[in-house]
């Protein structure tokens, strides 16, 4: 199993009292909801079909919305692949009580996150289901990020052996593309 400490940003008070204020926005859900599409429509098309399996699907999506907010704001995040969502679909199936262990392993990952994702599900009337959509947007959020590292590994090993081969525009296209992920990871 992956460490995953580290994969995502940890949120502090400051940003979320920011986005608490800007939720107080009548517009601020769509808005939101939109920039995932753009940015993330992999993602987006995952929160949206598993927000379907409710009545009311704004009680699994708008955590979801919130989280992907509060940790955009600290840092870039992973662009969602499908290869992630499968993952964490079979992770889904696997066991009855994923939901609270991943909220458990919030509370000492990310204690805002963790402490967001309760506050916002003892105000609606599903509140294992509104942990649900929050949880997920993180839980996805987080593979692809183990997946992107797993493929920076692979390029550094890539890298060398076009180096040591001589292959010197291959390793400057590699070494671009580590860059690259590095980047969006904030990773150094």
């Amino acid at each position: 199993m992956t460490d995953r400490k580290g994969l995502l940003p940890v949120v502090d008070k400051e940003v979320g009292i920011l986005v608490d204020r800007e939720t107080q926005n009548p517009h601020y859900f769509l808005r939101q909801f939109k920039r995932i599409t753009e940015l993330n429509p992999n993602l987006a098309s995952c929160m949206f079909h598993f927000s379907k399996k409710d009545k009311n699907p704004n009680v699994i999506l708008y955590p979801g919305v919130v989280i992907y907010d509060l940790l955009e704001r600290k840092s870039e995040l992973p662009v969602v692949s499908l290869e992630s969502i499968k993952f964490i679909s079979g992770e889904l199936k696997s066991t009855n009580d994923y939901i609270p262990n991943l909220i458990k392993r919030l509370k000492e990952d990310n204690l805002y996150i963790a402490n967001f994702l309760s506050r916002y599900a003892t105000r609606t009337y599903e509140p294992i289901v509104a942990a649900y959509g929050g949880a997920l947007v993180y839980r996805v959020l987080e593979k692809q990020a183990e997946l992107d590292c797993q493929g920076t590994f692979k390029l550094k090993t890539e890298l060398s052996a076009a180096i040591k081969e001589e292959r010197y525009e291959d390793a400057a296209k590699l070494r671009d593309k580590i860059n690259l992920i590095n980047k969006q990871l904030k990773v150094n």
